[in-house]
């Protein structure tokens, strides 16, 4: 036994609910190691008691050949004094779970694995049309989480009791439901339910149906799949249950269907989602490149925005022109449940796929909820009796650049973190010092600080900075509406109760009115806890160097963030801006020269009051009378142009903006695109994308634009594109035109710049960054001319990041 040593190992980072306990036991008795693991809240601890030899092994193998889905923020191994009361016997074990402070990320949820959805449909399988089939590898995590760490009796499965071949199952060592958490069957797990209009028996008590195979050997789930099946194949809506709640759904070739759907959500025009089979049924209706093909297939399951293809293939059929309306893309996702697999195996097409929530409100993922709002609305409503403790949205991404990015960040990467920006001289004190996690649970200064940030108003987030990094909530809606604030304010604090922190400092928007601002106020007034403030737009910029691992004490970045609006330190609208600095503090350098919001916040809806602010300041008689026959100017002539002629003269409810999306408002309305009002937030600027991406490719030519040393003025534009549609040019080509002149402007702007502010790299961010072609053709002339470019990937480059870039520099400004 002398040459026996005592190891500890301990490894933070995503470590829990993806079979990593059950990867380590099997591999611990590969190198015939005594000792055990266990899940704590810092991530994962193991103790061994072996040969050094052996213990240097297991450790280089476990180190750099993890498990699937595993990733890791440290590993330290060590090789401390055996304490006195630890008596070992050989063999390895796999311990009890241990409670505390949460210092490593949670998992997120998992698509269904492919050994899953083969049994599904494996006659004579246990898991044989069972719609809660799951393994170590995929299903439920953070959306049935109570409290960390992640064991079944810490989530919504602790009510289920596993029945004697389940419990088998979880104790073969060989088994791949070995130690896993969700592990259940018909039996002994969760069941669905159905409750139907038509056709089948209405059930009441939220129990699942009865059989109703005449021969008598279909599951209760199976029955309510193709209750499920007939609904939607007369044309009906289904109203059902996945894993962060509940989904509308609708034969996606049925106008009448599609419509009835944007009647029920009051959505007229915003895109809807498809749920598809497989990529083989979704090749039929999109572009299917080879990286979004892995993302469609990954555990994520994201919605992935795909461009429809030029020709649609002649034997698949139609789709309704109401599913995604003026738009150049269509969004689809795999069906990443077991209920869902059940489902999509009845159909050959896809099926509109679209969150449950009344007009403007959060997704609905409570059963007495979903019954409140569609029963009598709905052919049928399909859930099953596990809850939901945590709404998840589907995560969604799209081609931007060179990279698949973020739009929404939701299901399947909530609550996984986005690591902190450390600087050089403290990374170098982490590396070297033997016992870093065990000081962090000591509180150490700098790594224990704890810092909550509330995000902006509009595609609403918070964030969670602590040692394990900045932790970022799901997509939570825009806060204007009162039951999305409602349900921010829920999450927010089901969020830190799970994450079992105390912040020491509170981090809002600079913008006043903004209640993710005014809920920061309140929480500080009631908790005496500091309250801090960062500038949206140095949110933005900041939020883009996090996510690009630049150091907290590293300088000289150029941001340029365009977006719609955000409060600036002059307290005026700013929506262009050009910064420079980095996390601690910026300067404004140059911005969009300023324009009138004629009406306030009314011209960001209407985009006919951004098109005549535009060309009243160009000189608006000579438009009047030049172009009277274009559509745009006469819809312009109803409008009452003295009345807002006067506004703007003695400046009543017209502040002045910087603003980047205001410009697209006015250039989309001048091509008659959401003349009137925009039914969604940037609806213009997405039609005015989408109507340009055919034209892109070929048209070089850009209007003329006035660049100082301080502001891109657009003024000098408006001739020549009137001049464009006045001689008939399409609509396609202007769009084009417009979208190559924002390029070269802010190029230019950029160039100019940089020659008396050398940057260390251009950071862009900002919801108009959303723009693919925008984005990919500034990225190409920047780097062309030799600069470094950072963009988004993990983090939304719309007010979804804005909480991430908060907590980030005030974490820089606490810490130096």
């Amino acid at each position: 036994m002398s040459q026996f040593v005592y190891a500890k190992i301990l490894i933070t980072g995503l470590v829990q609910g993806i079979g990593f306990r059950p990867y380590v036991f099997k591999l611990a008795q590969r190198y015939g190691l005594s000792g055990s693991v266990a899940n704590t809240a810092a991530g994962v601890e193991i103790e061994l008691f072996a040969e050094k030899s052996n213990i240097s092994a297991f450790s280089k193998n476990l180190e750099h050949s993890p498990p699937p889905q595993a990733f890791y923020q440290r590993f330290q191994l060590s090789f401390p004094p055996n304490p006195a009361e630890k008596k070992f016997t050989e063999g390895f074990k796999i311990l009890e779970s241990r409670a505390g402070c949460v210092r490593s990320p949670l998992p997120p949820d998992l698509a269904i694995c492919e050994s899953c959805k083969s049994e599904l449909s494996q006659q004579g399988n246990t898991r044989n049309h069972y719609a809660a089939i799951s393994c170590a590898q995929c299903g439920p995590r953070f959306s049935i989480l109570n409290t960390a760490p992640y064991d079944r009796r810490n989530t919504s499965m602790h009510t289920f009791t596993l029945c004697e071949y389940c419990q088998r199952e979880f104790s073969e060592v060989e088994n791949r439901r070995f130690h896993a958490e969700t592990i259940a069957c018909e039996k002994c797990g969760p069941l669905l339910y159905a409750h139907c209009e038509k056709g089948v028996q209405e059930n009441t008590s939220n129990q699942p149906l009865s059989e109703i195979n005449a021969k008598g050997n279909v599951s209760n789930d199976y029955a309510c799949v193709q209750a499920l099946v007939k609904v939607l194949k007369r044309g009906e809506l289904a109203c059902v249950k996945g894993l962060g709640g509940f989904h509308l759904l609708a034969d996606a070739g049925n106008d009448q269907a599609v419509n009835a759907i944007r009647q029920l959500k009051r959505r007229p025009h915003k895109a809807l989602a498809l749920l598809a089979k497989d990529v083989t049924m979704v090749r039929a209706y999109a572009t299917v490149n080879a990286n979004e093909e892995v993302e469609l297939e990954s555990a994520l399951a994201p919605i992935v925005l795909l461009s429809k293809p030029s020709k649609r293939s002649k034997q698949c059929k139609t789709l309704s022109p109401l599913i995604a309306p003026g738009q150049s893309h269509l969004g689809f996702c795999l069906a990443y449940t077991g209920l869902h697999h059940m489902l999509m195996s009845e159909f050959d097409t896809p099926l509109v796929f679209t969150s449950a929530n009344g007009p403007g409100e959060a997704q609905c993922y409570e059963d007495a909820q979903a019954a409140l709002l569609f029963k009598n609305k709905v052919g049928i409503i399909v859930g099953h009796n596990r809850k939901i403790q945590h709404r998840c949205d589907d995560s969604v991404l799209k081609k931007v650049g060179r990279e698949l990015v973020f739009f929404r960040r939701a299901r399947g990467v909530v609550p996984s973190s986005v690591p902190l920006p450390v600087s050089k001289n403290q990374i170098h004190e982490l590396d070297t010092s033997p016992n870093v996690l065990e000081q962090a649970e000591n509180k150490s200064e700098k790594l224990s600080l704890n810092i909550l940030a509330l995000g902006a108003e509009t595609s609403s987030s918070f964030s969670l900075l602590n040692e394990s990094g900045v932790v970022v909530s799901g997509y939570l809606g825009d806060l204007k509406n009162y039951q999305q604030y409602q349900d921010y304010c829920q999450q927010l604090k089901a969020f830190s109760d799970l994450h079992k922190v105390q912040a020491d400092y509170l981090i809002v928007d600079k913008h006043p009115d903004y209640a993710s601002t005014q809920y920061g106020q309140e929480l500080a007034k009631e908790s005496g806890l500091t309250l801090l403030s960062v500038q949206h737009h140095h949110a933005h910029m900041a939020s883009c160097l996090l996510e690009n691992g630049i150091a907290n004490d590293e300088d000289n970045y150029l941001g340029i963030v365009l977006d719609g609006s955000g409060y600036g330190e002059d307290n005026t609208s700013w929506g262009a801006e050009w910064l420079f600095g980095s996390y601690q503090c910026v300067e404004r350098l140059a911005h969009f020269k300023t324009i009138p919001l004629p009406g306030g916040d009314l011209a960001s809806r209407q985009p006919w009051r951004m098109l005549f602010s535009y060309l009243n300041a160009a000189n608006m008689n000579d438009f009047l009378e030049k172009y009277s026959t274009q559509m745009a100017i006469e819809k312009l002539k109803d409008k009452p142009l003295q009345a807002l002629q006067v506004m703007l003269e003695k400046n009543i409810a017209c502040p002045l903006a910087s603003s980047a999306g205001r410009l697209f408002d006015a250039v989309a309305a001048a091509l008659d695109l959401c003349f009137e009002e925009q039914s969604y937030e940037g609806q213009a600027a997405m039609e005015l994308e989408s109507l340009a991406y055919s034209a892109f490719a070929e048209e070089k030519k850009v209007y003329s634009f006035t660049c100082s040393s301080r502001e891109l003025d657009w003024h000098p534009m408006w001739p020549a594109l009137f001049d464009d549609l006045a001689a008939g040019l399409s609509r396609s080509v202007i769009a084009a035109r417009f979208h190559r002149t924002l390029i070269a402007g802010i190029y230019a702007l950029t160039r100019e710049l940089l020659k008396h502010y050398p940057a260390k790299a251009i950071a862009l961010s900002g919801g108009v960054f959303q723009n693919a072609l925008l984005l990919e053709g500034l990225q190409e002339k920047l780097e062309a001319a030799g600069y470094r470019v950072l963009c988004h990937r993990q983090l939304p480059a719309n007010d979804g990041g804005i909480s991430a870039g908060q907590a980030a520099v005030a974490w820089s400004q606490l810490t130096h």
